[in-house]
Parts: structure tokens; sequence; C-alpha cells
């Protein structure tokens, strides 16, 4: 069984195989990242939401794959495996939400305050990426609350290379965020969201304690889950 990673991540490609290698089906699985079989390439995620953009980003790369003649023909199930993922606060109405990973430039709420404390970060700081604009402006609008509860979503779309069928798994990871980055580990907003039950962010734990908890492992364990069971049930027929 071939699973294609549709990300080109190394993050996630990383959490992914991790948690994949935890798996019961570790020894049938043959997992692949979408950069071994075609150029990674921009998608246009204008769905309205974690599910609607974890499709586009599946089919997207599925047509990728059939128009690079690329040979998976062979294997007895191919998947590819796509994700949409975000933090939702809220105390900001659910947002980043899907704009997470492009929050610094997105025009919701509260946008032109944003913009002009954005253009004094980086003449004081030109060194910051996307990823620490993000964090910047989540803790910029939070402002005088100093934290919010919140949650980790990420919607997993695993598309069938042979039939197009799509089947979707979701994973939540509930907890707070807070106006200051705390620790060095993970990535995106993990240094700002603390997990409930837990006094560390995501940042300040270690990757198999973040990948037990994690929103991402909680929607691939149902993967993984539903692959079982398919496998099973064909080992029937």
């Amino acid at each position: 069984m071939l699973i294609i990673l549709a990300t080109s991540n190394p993050h996630k490609q990383r959490e992914l195989r991790a948690m994949l290698a935890d798996s019961g089906l570790v020894e049938r699985l043959q997992v692949k990242s979408l950069d071994e079989f075609v150029t990674p390439f921009e998608i246009k995620e204008d769905g309205r939401s974690f599910q609607e953009n974890a499709a586009i980003k599946a089919r997207a790369i599925q047509q990728a794959l059939i128009e690079s003649n690329t040979e998976i023909n062979t294997c007895e199930r191919a998947f590819v495996l796509s994700e949409d993922s975000g933090l939702c606060v809220d105390l900001l109405a659910g947002l980043p939400g899907i704009y997470s990973a492009r929050y610094f430039k997105s025009d919701t709420q509260g946008y032109h305050k944003w913009e002009l404390e954005k253009q004094r970060l980086l003449r004081d700081f030109p060194a910051l990426d996307s990823e620490k604009l993000n964090i910047e402006r989540v803790i910029f609008e939070l402002g005088l609350y100093g934290e919010s509860g919140a949650q980790f979503v990420a919607n997993m779309c695993l598309l069938d290379m042979h039939t197009s069928h799509t089947r979707h798994f979701e994973g939540i990871c509930h907890g707070r965020v807070i106006a200051e980055k705390r620790g060095l580990n993970g990535f995106g907003y993990d240094c700002i969201f603390i997990p409930s039950g837990y006094t560390k962010t995501l940042a300040q734990l270690s990757d198999e304690e973040k990948n037990l908890i994690s929103h991402r492992q909680k929607a691939l364990k149902s993967c993984v889950e539903y692959l079982g069971s398919q496998e099973a049930m064909n080992k029937k027929l």
C-alpha cells in the first residue's frame, strides 16, 4: 500500500512519517513524499473550510501525478494523503483558521491596525519570515487579553488514486494561546499554544510528547484505522 504525502513542508513530513511508523500498518505501508514524484507546486487553496482545502490539495496532486505519467499503477493500492490544518482562536472569532499559513498577509478583521504593526516589525526586525509574522499577528491581536481559548484543527483527505474516492478524517487539539512565545521545538504556532491539561506550549514538548496529543496525530490515527479495516476487508474477499 503506497501513501504519497501531499506536502513539501519538511516539518509536516517528519511528523507524519513518525506517526505512520508507530502505526500497526507500518510493515505494509510504503510512504513517499510528493517531491519524489513531481516538483512541488503552488496550489490555490480557496476553499471555505479545512475539509474543502484538503480535498483541493489532494485532487490537484492526483492530477499532477497523472499528467506526469508517474508509474504508481503497479501498486495494489495507492493513495494521496493531503492535509489542511490551522489554529482557531476564540477571541479572534476562529481566526486565523483556514488562513493560518498566510495570516500575516490575510485581509481579515483588524487587518489595517495589524498592517501598521507589521511595517514597524519589519523595519525593526527585517529578518522576520512569514511563520514568525503569523505568530506576531496573533500575539498583537490578543492585545490586553493576554490569552484565549483555542484549538488546533487538522483535516486529512485520503484520495484513492485508482477510484478517485476521497475520505476525510479530522483531529482537534484543545487548549489556549498566550501572548508570549515559549519553547524552541515544533513549528508554526506551537510556541504560543498550550494544550489542555498541560502547562507547557507544544514547542516546549518533545516530538514524542507532541505527537501523542496533536490534532494531526488524532486525524492520522482515524485514517490508519480506516486503512486497516479496508485491508482486513480485502483479505476476506
